[in-house]
């Protein structure tokens, strides 16, 4: 399983309105440059699970997000939506959702770091590396 850097945001919604939420995710991709058909057409199977207790979709494949550049690269990222309700988490007073880009730190398409985060020389070691197309 390929390690990420993964960028969230969370927010309630209120009685379980998922349209607010949407809308936010929908123009938070599209200003990344992230939008098109797919967006679209994953964004609209986004539902609570009928038992209440949620929701998680990824948009597969991975895209390119051609207004978040590295080195005059674009990098890919996999947006994520998750929800959780007191269904599935007693505690909640509301129900929370949440939209997450997931960047793929060691693959083909992208290449962020060249040693792992563990590694003893990391902080002077990694860095950056472009994917050529």
């Amino acid at each position: 399983m390929p390690e990420y850097l993964s960028v969230e945001t969370y927010s309630y919604s209120p009685g379980e309105t998922l349209s607010p939420f949407l809308d936010n995710a929908r123009q938070v991709l599209e200003n990344l440059g992230y939008a098109g058909k797919d967006v679209e057409t994953w964004l609209s199977r986004v539902a609570w699970e009928p038992d209440g207790s949620g929701f998680g979709l990824s948009l597969e494949p991975s895209a390119r997000l051609e207004r978040v550049m590295v080195n005059s690269h674009a990098l890919f990222a996999k947006p994520i939506v998750s929800g959780w309700t007191q269904q599935s988490i007693p505690q909640l007073q509301e129900a929370w959702v949440c939209l997450t880009l997931a960047f793929e730190t060691q693959t083909e398409k992208q290449n962020l770091d060249t040693v792992n985060s563990f590694s003893t020389n990391y902080a002077q070691d990694h860095r950056y590396q472009p994917f050529y197309v």
